[in-house]
C-alpha cells in the first residue's frame, strides 16, 4: 500500500510572501485611476495625417472591392437574363462567366481611378498653388 502512493505529503517549494504594502500603485496600475502627475496625459496628435502611400492603399482597396461586388451583382443580372438554356448547370456557368467577367473589369476600373485620385490629392497636398502658378507665368 505504500507504493500505490507517490504523494508523502511533500508539496513542493513554498509560494513566496508578497508584500502588497510595498507596491506602488501609481506605477503598476496608471489604467485603473491612479494617477502618477497631477498634469492630463494626453495623445500623441499627427498633424499630417496618413502618408500618401497608405491613403492610396485604403482608397485603392475599398474601391476595388465595391467595384467587384457591383459589377459581380451586375453580371448576375446579366447571366441570368443572357442564359442560352433554362439547365441548372448551364444557367449556373452562364451567371459565373459573367460574374466573373463584369466583376473584374469593374474592380480593376475603378482600382485604378482611385490610386489615381490619391496620387492627384497627395500631389495637390504637397504643393502649394502659389509655387505652382508663379512657375506657370
Amino acid at each position: 500500500m505504500s507504493g500505490e502512493s507517490a504523494f508523502e505529503g511533500d508539496a513542493g517549494s513554498p509560494l513566496p510572501n508578497f508584500n502588497a504594502g510595498q507596491i506602488d500603485l501609481r506605477t503598476v496600475a496608471p489604467a485603473l485611476g491612479v494617477r502618477r502627475e497631477l498634469q492630463p496625459d494626453y495623445l500623441d496628435y499627427d498633424k499630417g495625417g496618413r502618408g500618401l502611400v497608405v491613403t492610396m492603399f485604403a482608397n485603392t482597396g475599398a474601391s476595388y472591392l465595391i467595384g467587384t461586388g457591383l459589377g459581380g451583382f451586375y453580371g448576375l443580372r446579366e447571366g441570368l437574363a443572357h442564359t442560352p438554356s433554362s439547365r441548372f448547370k448551364v444557367k449556373l456557368n452562364s451567371v459565373l462567366n459573367h460574374c466573373g467577367r463584369h466583376g473584374s473589369r469593374a474592380g480593376n476600373t475603378v482600382g485604378v481611378l482611385a490610386v489615381m485620385y490619391s496620387l492627384y490629392e497627395g500631389l495637390a497636398d504637397n504643393v502649394s498653388l502659389s509655387s505652382f502658378w508663379m512657375y506657370w507665368i
